[in-house]
């Protein structure tokens, strides 16, 4: 095993021995011997290590922790385990100590003194810190311990990695240059000792009223704060980005909508115009008694259709018709109704319920249509002949109906092809009318109804 100890000024290291008479390079003032080859790393603090003959190649075996120089295993349990989790482990195996509260430095000793050799507490704290590092075990995986006690200074990739785990990695397995490396690993890390003393000598001087220790803890409070306050930062951003593009939109619509009310004056300008020309407030007196005269036609058309339906006209009786309902019975047909045969009109005809379907036609009329059917004891079904309804609503019309009319003016080619088509196929009778008007409805039921009887 090689031999590890600090020294202090003026001494020198020959084996596990300080002698006051030798100097730092391990060889004696008094006698001139040299002793074995030694590396020695002189100073304050300095390290002395035996190198000794080493084999050919790395030997891989697993060293245990009372195999580790006792300076090393004083780092490795001081950085790995803080105070309190030293002090349960001395709890529960029970170890001895001198005072009922010892202090930290002693819990520790105590540790580090029984790690030195085997014994059960070195063999769970072995198997605690085999554990505890198996975390990080794939990161170092494939590096030599050489480059392991090089990251120690550096970290570089591997700064993720706890510093104890690197140690322990260092040094865990057998290895032609242990000594140099533990030797390297020490020296490291007793600088490092120096700086973090330095700062926690600093520390404690600026901060008089408070320990040093939470400085760390204080510092990552200020971290996750600040991240915080960045993801705050990030989120007023995107909502800042938000409510820019919520104003580009409405600007935008306050552009349109500032056009539309220039046009609309513009429109509204050219209709007052128009007006002017129309002969302004009088022109809207003409348009309702237009719209009153309109409504009084339609009323006159009603009467004078349940009047022909009821069988109240005859041949030869002389109807008082003024200008304006002329018009409508010629335009309907019910001047040549007038003229009808008493025995033709008179003659009692009945539909029994038969359902009249009207595939077309003036949706104006369609009251007048739906009366006529009615008044003759018919059931009246209607379609308005678009085609654009499909014709699954033309053919279930047909299939309700016992006769349908389609007049071939006012409809739909297609709807009529497939009125007709449909109607052939059901055994349905089907009446082709040459215009919509009421009166060529009428006659065409009426001649339905006298041969259905």
């Amino acid at each position: 095993m090689s031999r590890l100890t600090e020294m202090g000024p003026g001494t020198g290291v020959v084996g596990n021995k300080i002698n006051a008479g030798s100097d730092l390079t391990g060889h004696r003032t008094d006698t001139g011997i040299v002793q074995e080859p030694e590396l020695a790393f002189h100073g304050v603090g300095a390290v002395h290590i035996d190198i000794g003959a080493h084999p050919e190649k790395t030997n891989k075996l697993k060293r245990r922790l009372w195999e580790f120089h006792s300076p090393l295993i004083c780092k490795i349990l001081g950085l790995a385990f803080d105070e309190m989790e030293e002090g349960k482990i001395v709890r529960k195996l029970k170890l001895k100590h001198n005072e009922q509260f010892p202090p930290a430095s002693e819990i520790h000793g105590v540790l580090v003194n029984a790690s030195t050799r085997p014994n059960p507490v070195s063999k769970y704290l072995d198997k605690m810190l085999e554990e505890r590092f198996e975390l990080y075990r794939k990161r170092i995986e494939g590096l030599d311990q050489r480059d392991i006690s090089r990251f120690i200074e550096e970290r570089g990739e591997l700064k993720d990695v706890p510093l104890p785990a690197l140690i322990w990695f260092a040094i865990r397995h057998q290895h032609q240059e242990i000594d140099r490396i533990e030797a390297r690993v020490f020296s490291t890390i007793h600088a490092m000792e120096h700086r973090a003393l330095r700062l926690y000598d600093d520390l404690s001087r600026m901060l008089p009223g408070d320990k040093p220790e939470n400085v760390v803890g204080e510092l990552k409070g200020a971290h996750q704060l600040n991240n915080e306050l960045q993801k705050r930062y990030t989120r007023s951003e995107q909502k800042r980005e938000q409510l820019r593009a919520e104003i580009g939109t409405v600007e935008r619509e306050k552009q349109c909508l500032t056009t539309t009310v220039v046009e609309q004056r513009q429109l509204n300008e050219r209709l007052r115009e128009d007006l002017a020309k129309l002969g302004g407030e009088s022109a809207l007196a003409q348009i309702e008694s237009l719209k009153e005269k309109n409504d009084l036609l339609a009323q006159e058309i009603k009467a004078l259709t349940e009047e022909l339906v009821n069988g109240q006209f005859v041949a030869n009786k002389r109807v008082d018709l003024s200008p304006r309902s002329k018009v409508i019975a010629e335009d309907e047909g019910l001047t040549a109704d007038c003229r009808r045969n008493q025995r033709d009109i008179n003659l009692p005809l009945a539909l029994n319920g038969k359902r009249v379907a009207f595939v077309g036609g003036l949706e104006t009329l369609l009251p007048h249509y739906r009366q006529t059917v009615e008044h003759l004891g018919g059931i009246f079904l209607a379609h308005s002949g678009k085609y654009t309804q499909g014709k699954q609503e033309i053919e279930k019309l047909v299939d309700k109906a016992d006769i349908v009319f389609c007049p071939v003016d006012i409809n739909s080619h297609h709807a009529c092809r497939h009125c007709k088509k449909t109607c052939k196929l059901r055994g349905k009778a089907c009446y082709f009318l040459r215009s919509s008007s009421l009166s060529m409805f009428r006659r065409e039921l009426i001649e339905f109804a006298r041969g259905s009887k």
